[in-house]
């Protein structure tokens, strides 16, 4: 989206193979957002 600003350029790799996300703070009003994606497989 833009005028978001993401911690890193590329998703991480997280718990159990999802691939994770952070939204910086200074573009949600000082909340540090997490974003997660399943792993292709897997089920909620």
């Amino acid at each position: 989206a833009a005028g978001v600003r993401l911690i890193d350029r590329a998703p991480r790799i997280g718990a159990h193979g999802t691939r994770v996300a952070f939204v910086h703070p200074s573009s949600t009003r000082g909340v540090l957002v997490e974003l997660v994606e399943r792993a292709p497989g897997t089920q909620a």
